[in-house]
């Protein structure tokens, strides 16, 4: 029997979840998670925004990544399939990174 691995939807590094946890407690609510929103727009026809937030929405997909949940829209799914945020914090260079 032929064992097929499923491909990760998306993975958020540890540096990335610290932020987006810092974040959230910032907002007054430790337990909020990520939820990634795709709109079309920008130079290659689609912008990606974050909100932090205590559940998805109807429809979403949750997607557990060390205790710390990320929602995305079904159907968005396909468009973040493999990819990664991080979070960089240096002398030239500050933010997330996909």
């Amino acid at each position: 029997m032929e064992q097929v691995m499923e491909e990760k939807i998306i993975t958020l590094t540890q540096s990335a979840i610290n932020k987006f946890r810092t974040l959230a407690e910032k907002q007054g609510n430790k337990d909020n998670g990520l939820r990634i929103i795709i709109m079309p727009g920008g130079c290659a026809g689609l912008q990606y925004g974050f909100d932090l937030v205590k559940k998805g929405e109807k429809g979403d997909m949750e997607v557990d990544q060390n205790g710390f949940k990320v929602y995305v829209d079904k159907e968005s799914v396909h468009l973040i399939k493999g990819m990664t945020i991080d979070y960089v914090e240096t002398l030239n260079d500050i933010g997330f990174k996909m």
